[in-house]
């Protein structure tokens, strides 16, 4: 059923997906990233369907780690047919930190909201009450950010970036910042 919702999606006016996209959050969640059918959607959803797909893939990694197999999947899928950066956020988590380091000149490509989601996802295991154990530890992501190299608009991304990550003052404290110094 939820291909077919996928074929009316592609189909319809932006204003009917933009109904779609908010409706479908609770029977997702409902179902959760397991089923075969959400698998099957993510893998091979009809083209015109991405945002459909993103959105879905949010709404299964929201308060749960993306499975080993959900993030295989998603890497496929953007290595042969989508190519936008946004559709691996929701399973930044659950990529390595070589994999990470990658997509750092991409993601500090995106407009400041994109980044700021995307950093959220990395950094979510270190947040207050969180055990670490992340992809990548809050010094490694700004090392990373450090050393993307660029001029011009590819540096301003970079200085953004790493004014994010100075944001979060309870991810980037004084013990943090002694390791980057070092």
């Amino acid at each position: 059923m939820i291909h077919g919702l996928a074929e009316v999606y592609r189909e319809s006016s932006s204003l009917i997906k933009r109904i779609i996209l908010r409706m479908v959050e609770s029977p997702v969640s409902m179902i959760g990233m397991k089923s075969k059918e959400i698998l099957q959607l993510i893998e091979s959803g009809p083209k015109g369907s991405e945002t459909l797909v993103t959105r879905v893939l949010h709404i299964l990694t929201e308060n749960e780690a993306p499975s080993k197999e959900l993030v295989t999947m998603v890497r496929g899928l953007y290595a042969k047919r989508v190519t936008d950066v946004r559709m691996l956020i929701p399973v930044l988590p659950g990529l390595d930190q070589k994999q990470l380091e990658d997509l750092l000149p991409k993601i500090i490509k995106q407009t400041p909201n994109v980044v700021k989601e995307a950093f959220k996802r990395i950094l979510s295991p270190f947040r207050a009450g969180g055990t670490g154990g992340g992809p990548i530890t809050p010094a490694q992501l700004l090392i990373a950010l450090h050393h993307i190299e660029g001029k011009g608009e590819e540096m301003r991304g970079v200085i953004a970036a790493t004014n994010l990550c100075f944001a979060e003052k309870g991810i980037y404290t004084s013990e943090v910042l002694a390791i980057v110094l070092t």
